[in-house]
């Protein structure tokens, strides 16, 4: 199956490229602006030579079978420089996806979307029938994030004879993670464990839902096994973590050491206690999540020493 990736070099998409890269169900090729780059990142990566790296502008020449689109803004420091940029990139990409699907009719399309879209509720345990929920007249860069995925949602929905499928990660973690992002909890854990130096946290918990390559894998061949659809699901593990469950994980098994401040860390996503979907749609469908969240991060952990 002929699988092209957009976004490679981003996180989800640097992540998926070395998961699938690996499949034998995969044929895979990566799309990206920077070609130099990115053949210097995902090779060092482990992406073999056999897995072919192109202009993101040459998409439309090429064929595939399955378009997964994992472009982003990069990183939450370039969310808040230039809150602008998230409507652009995801618009330009959304652009071109349908575009593709139009062009290739028997094409698949998988689009990486996120929990933010769900807004104010994303500080909450997200039920059934959550809605999204916005203040216009108080809005925050995260907002922008926020507004820019649910417009790209709605945008799918709209052209419903399209099969597009848009996958929501509230967390994600894999081997592939920039440890220098020090806006992410588990980058800072990890860089941390490498460096020896003490993680310093609040006080207050909160709670994750983690998902790997291996897990959003995992989904996407499922969803290929069934007929096409114009959707959304939220992705989820077997059950979600906590911030100090992480912390003792951490502690007995990699050796971290920690201390509590009264100190609030800011994030330009938003701050949120708890981030995860207790939507389960996939797994009523057959998809369960295999691993927690706790064993999927021991699980990439491993593969990381």
């Amino acid at each position: 199956m002929r699988i092209a990736i957009l976004g490679a070099t981003g996180y989800v998409g640097r992540s998926l490229a070395v998961r699938l890269a690996r499949d034998p169900r995969a044929e895979l090729s990566l799309f990206v602006r920077d070609v130099d780059q990115a053949e210097k990142m995902l090779r060092a990566l482990g992406v073999p030579e056999s897995v072919q790296i192109h202009h993101i502008d040459t998409l439309l020449r090429r064929g595939a079978d399955v378009i997964v689109n994992a472009t982003g803004i990069g990183s939450p420091q370039a969310l808040a420089s230039n809150p602008r940029a998230i409507f652009e990139v995801t618009e330009s990409m959304d652009a071109l996806t349908m575009a593709y699907c139009k062009r290739y009719p028997g094409v698949r399309a998988f689009n990486i979307s996120t929990g933010a879209i769900y807004g104010g509720r994303c500080g909450e345990p997200l039920l059934k029938a959550a809605e999204a929920t916005f203040d216009p007249d108080a809005v925050h860069v995260s907002d922008f994030y926020a507004v820019a995925k649910l417009a790209s949602e709605l945008k799918h929905r709209a052209h419903d004879n399209l099969p597009i499928v848009d996958l929501r990660l509230f967390s994600f973690f894999s081997a592939q993670v920039d440890v220098s992002e020090s806006f992410f909890l588990l980058s800072q854990l990890v860089a941390c464990v490498r460096s020896g130096e003490v993680f310093i946290t609040s006080p207050d918990d909160i709670v994750r839902d983690y998902v790997t390559p291996e897990m959003v894998s995992h989904v996407l061949f499922f969803l290929l096994q069934r007929p096409p659809e114009n959707t959304a699901y939220d992705l989820q593990s077997a059950w979600p973590v906590t911030k100090f469950d992480l912390l003792t994980y951490f502690k007995e098994t990699w050796g971290l050491r920690t201390a509590i401040t009264d100190e609030e860390p800011q994030s330009p996503t938003g701050k949120k206690h708890a981030y995860y979907s207790c939507r389960t749609t996939l797994a009523d469908m057959g998809c369960a999540p295999k691993y927690t969240s706790l064993e999927a991060i021991d699980r990439v952990m491993r593969t990381m020493q």
